[in-house]
C-alpha cells in the first residue's frame, strides 16, 4: 500500500515509497490513496487520453459511480434529471475552474474533485466522495432532509448512516495523495508527447499506438493533417501551425515517415475520399470539396493514380452503407502508390 504525503514522485521513487511495479498501474496509485480513509473515487477521462497509455489505463469499474444514495435517487425519473444536472453543473465548473471544486452534492455527501491539467489542458477529472465528512455532519443531514423526497426519507438517512465517516483531516490527507498521483500522471503523459491542444475523438486507443513512437514534431504534424479534411492545408501551412520551417518539417516528416509531409497530406485526402465513396451516397463533387481538392476532375485523376480505378468504379464495387463521414487519421502507407 501507498501512503503519499506532500512529496513529489521522484523523491517518493527514489525513497522506495513508490516502486517501479506500482508504477504501471495508476489505478492502483489511486485506489491505495484513497484506501485508508475508506474515500470513493470516480475518474472521468475528458480526452481519451488514459486509452492511449497503457500505464494509465483504467478500469470500467473507477469510472462508474457507485454511491449508495446517487443510485437510488437515480431510481425515479426526476432523481436521475436532478443528480445528472447536478454531476453537469460539478463538471463544468472543474474543468472552467484553476484549482480544485470542494462542496456537497444535494444528497449532503462530501464531494471533491481534483483536475489532472496537463500543459493548461484539462485531461481529467477525480471525484472523490460517497462519504459524510465528520466536521459537516450537521450540514450534511440538512440537505439531505431537503433533497431527499419526503416518502422516502427514512431510506435515504439508513443508507447515510452506513455510509465511511472521514474527519477533515484525513479527507484532506487523502487529497494530497491523489495530487502526488496525479502529478505522476501529468508527468508520464509529457512524456508520451500527446498532442493534448489537437487531440481530437478521432485520435484514440489503436490510432493512436500507431503514431506514439514518432517524434514530437512528427506526432503533432500528423494530428492536424488528420483533423484537416475539407481544408486545403499546404505543407507551408502545416509548418506555421507547427512553429519550424517548411525546411525542417520536410526532413523531420521525411526520415519518420518515409514519405514527404506535401505526399502524406494528399495520401490523407485519398483516404477520406475513399471513404466517403464506400460509406455515403454524396456526389463526386461534394466529396472532392469535403476532402480538400479542388474540383472533381483533380480527385479523379489523384484517385485513379492511387487506387487504380476512377471514383465511380470504386464506389460501383464497393457496398454502400451509411455512416459516420470521418476520416481515418493514420494512412497506410503501404498500398499502391
Amino acid at each position: 500500500m501507498c501512503f503519499f504525503s506532500g512529496m513529489d514522485v521522484t523523491s517518493m521513487v527514489r525513497s522506495g515509497l513508490i516502486t517501479h511495479h506500482d508504477l504501471s498501474s495508476f489505478e492502483r496509485l489511486l485506489r491505495d490513496a484513497c484506501r485508508p480513509a475508506r474515500i470513493g473515487i470516480v475518474a472521468v477521462d475528458l480526452r481519451g487520453v488514459f486509452r492511449m497509455v497503457p500505464d494509465l489505463r483504467l478500469s470500467a469499474e473507477i469510472q462508474e459511480h457507485r454511491c449508495p444514495l446517487c443510485v437510488l435517487a437515480k431510481s425515479t425519473p426526476d432523481g436521475w434529471r436532478r443528480c445528472s444536472r447536478n454531476k453537469l453543473v460539478a463538471s463544468t465548473r472543474a474543468v472552467r475552474s484553476d484549482r480544485a471544486v470542494v462542496g456537497m452534492c444535494r444528497l449532503g455527501i462530501t464531494e471533491h474533485i481534483e483536475r489532472l491539467v496537463v500543459n493548461d489542458v484539462p485531461v481529467g477529472l477525480f471525484y472523490l466522495g460517497q462519504v459524510v465528512r465528520t466536521d459537516l455532519r450537521a450540514e450534511s443531514a440538512a440537505r439531505l432532509g431537503r433533497g431527499a423526497p419526503p416518502a422516502s426519507r427514512a431510506e435515504y438517512e439508513s443508507i447515510r448512516s452506513r455510509l465511511p465517516r472521514v474527519s477533515r483531516r484525513a479527507f484532506d490527507q487523502t487529497v494530497q495523495r491523489v495530487r502526488a498521483v496525479l502529478d505522476f500522471a501529468a508527468a508520464l503523459i509529457r512524456a508520451e508527447g500527446i498532442p493534448l491542444a489537437d487531440l481530437g475523438a478521432e485520435i484514440i486507443g489503436k490510432e493512436w499506438s500507431r503514431i506514439r513512437e514518432q517524434p514530437p514534431i512528427v506526432r503533432r504534424a500528423l494530428v492536424l493533417v488528420s483533423r484537416s479534411a475539407g481544408q486545403r492545408l499546404s505543407v507551408t501551412d502545416l509548418a506555421a501551425r507547427l512553429r519550424c520551417s517548411r525546411e525542417y518539417l520536410t526532413r523531420a516528416f521525411g526520415d519518420a515517415m518515409g514519405v514527404s509531409p506535401g505526399r502524406y497530406i494528399e495520401l490523407h485526402r485519398l483516404e477520406v475520399a475513399r471513404h466517403l465513396l464506400s460509406q455515403t451516397d454524396l456526389t463526386i463533387g461534394e466529396i472532392a470539396f469535403r476532402s480538400g481538392f479542388s474540383d472533381p476532375s483533380h480527385l479523379s485523376a489523384r484517385f485513379r493514380a492511387r487506387f487504380g480505378s476512377t471514383p465511380t468504379d470504386f464506389r460501383r464495387s464497393a457496398s454502400v452503407t451509411r455512416g459516420s463521414t470521418g476520416s481515418r487519421s493514420v494512412v497506410d502507407l503501404n498500398e499502391r502508390r
